[in-house]
Formats: structure tokens, sequence, C-alpha cells
């Protein structure tokens, strides 16, 4: 029975660990109401693909939808960007992982007006580096038609729009 106990406190332990390091919106930009489609690719350290899966950004004047789905159609991560932050959509398990990364993609989205409060950004001869004030850093570097994301916990990502 004690080792269920501590089970579910160190699982809540990390639920409430993945709420509280997305980063702080700073400025929630007013965009036009439209659907944005990506391939999200992860990948291994030696570029090889590890998997593959499609982004969903609703875009409304308050709020931006996220969901990612795998091949199958499953959600992986669905989450809502507002004026007050990332908050979950659904039932879905909190994705720390997914939150950091659309905030990486969100910043790479609108890089003339900074969605979040950084206490740094270092930019590279090809790529930029972020700190936010709340949560781990991430680098994004342009690639054609999307970006390479990297984030704190080393994960490498291939973000790609899709056409319609």
């Amino acid at each position: 029975m004690k080792k269920i106990a501590y089970f579910l406190l160190g699982m809540i332990s990390l639920w409430l660990a993945g709420c509280t390091s997305a980063p702080q919106v700073v400025h929630f930009p007013e965009i036009r109401q439209q659907v944005r489609l990506f391939k999200v690719v992860k990948l291994n350290s030696q570029q090889q693909i590890m998997s593959e899966n499609i982004l969903s950004i609703q875009m409304m004047p308050d709020k931006w939808r996220w969901v990612e789905v795998n091949a199958l159609g499953a959600p992986l991560a669905r989450v809502q960007l507002n004026a007050q932050g990332w908050h979950n959509d659904g039932f879905i398990m909190p994705n720390p992982q997914a939150v950091q990364l659309f905030s990486a993609v969100a910043t790479a989205l609108q890089p003339q007006q900074m969605i979040f409060l950084f206490k740094r950004i270092e930019k590279m001869p090809q790529s930029t580096k972020f700190f936010p004030k709340t949560g781990a850093w991430w680098q994004t570097q342009k690639i054609a038609n999307g970006w390479k994301i990297q984030l704190a916990d080393s994960s490498q990502w291939q973000i790609t729009e899709l056409e319609e």
C-alpha cells in the first residue's frame, strides 16, 4: 500500500512540475483566425528519424489550440495557449516536453513579437538560443519551410509546415 501511495505522490509531483515549468506569456499576439499544420519529426543524436507526428495549431483571436497526433490519429498532446499561459485542453495527460516544444514553435512563428518573457536570448550565426524567465531553454534554427529545435532535455526536433 505504501508503494502505491509513494507512486501516486511521485506522479502528482511530476504533474505539478510539468504545469509550473511552462514559460510565462508576456504578449499574446492578435492574429486572424487560421489553422496551420506541421509535420513534427523527433530525431536521435545521429539525426535519424525516431517518430513522425502531425501538429495542428488553430489560431483564434483569444487563444491558440495545439493538437499533436501520431500516425494513427491518437492525440499525444492537446493544450491551449492564451494570454494567461498554457492550459490543458481535454483529458489528455499533461505533456511538459510537448509544451516546451510548442513554446519554441510559437516563438519561431512570431519572431518580431516575443510571446514569452526571456531572461536572455543568444543569437548565434546559424541558430538562436532562448532562456525563458520560467522553464527550460530551447534552441531554434531556421530551415526550409520550418525549424530544427533542440530542447533542454537534449531532444531534437524538425518542424516543417505542411502545404494545404
